[in-house]
């Protein structure tokens, strides 16, 4: 496992993981996002892993969410303010769409893309916010709205 995780000037937290993805290497990168996020006082964060061979189970997706806000609370961080784009290797897309309802339904802002250029470009509205000449992620997950508790998807019951 080996990522890195930055500050980017034009308004984001940018981390890349590579290697094999397992619940060690979530939790080294989620210290030391929410380490980077508290340094810079920024809650948008883009995680590219792309590079990365998945190896975490629909089981490890489902928790994550309540690993997240638990780190969160050790570490002083609102997930509730955090707003993530995460890309993915295509291969990999319907195992973390799960992911992203999941987190949802925890009221943790997520959207996966299987591109960066696809995380530029996705439907995530517009902010006045982010200056005009910032990379069009910045505009757009910055425009993202966190779902209050209770908000997530629903499911029918009988």
């Amino acid at each position: 496992m080996a990522f890195s995780v930055t500050f980017n000037e034009a308004g984001f937290i940018h981390a890349v993981y590579e290697g094999e993805l397992d619940m060690p290497g979530i939790k080294g990168l989620m210290n030391t996002v929410g380490l980077a996020v508290k340094e810079h006082d920024c809650y948008l964060v883009l995680s590219d892993y792309s590079k990365a061979t998945m190896a975490i189970s629909i089981a490890d997706l489902y928790d994550m969410p309540k690993l997240v806000l638990q780190r969160g609370k050790e570490m002083g961080v609102s997930v509730f303010k955090i707003k993530r784009a995460l890309v993915i290797p295509a291969a990999a897309y319907e195992k973390f769409h799960f992911f992203e309802t999941v987190s949802l339904n925890n009221s943790q802002t997520v959207k996966i893309f299987t591109d960066e250029a696809e995380a530029g470009s996705g439907c995530w509205g517009n902010d006045p916010n982010p200056s005009s000449d910032s990379p069009p992620f910045v505009r757009r997950i910055a425009a993202l709205t966190p779902r209050a508790a209770g908000e997530g998807i629903r499911f029918a019951t009988s």
